[in-house]
C-alpha cells in the first residue's frame, strides 16, 4: 500500500499519546507495558516533523 501511495515512511498515530505514567498518572491501563517505557524517545510533540497534518 505504501508502495501504491509513494510513501516513504509512515507514522502511526493513535489518540493514547502516552503510556508513561509520570505523563498520564489516571490511565493506569498499561502500567506493565509502561516498565522501561522511555517517555523522551516516545513524546511525539519533542520528535514530530514540523508541517505535517493528519
Amino acid at each position: 500500500m505504501a508502495r501504491a501511495a509513494g510513501a516513504h515512511y509512515a507514522t502511526a498515530v493513535l489518540p493514547q499519546f502516552s503510556i508513561h505514567p509520570d505523563v498520564v498518572p489516571c490511565d493506569r491501563r498499561y502500567r506493565k507495558e509502561a516498565q522501561g517505557f522511555d517517555p523522551v524517545v516516545g513524546d511525539m510533540a519533542r520528535h514530530a516533523k514540523g508541517g505535517l497534518q493528519g
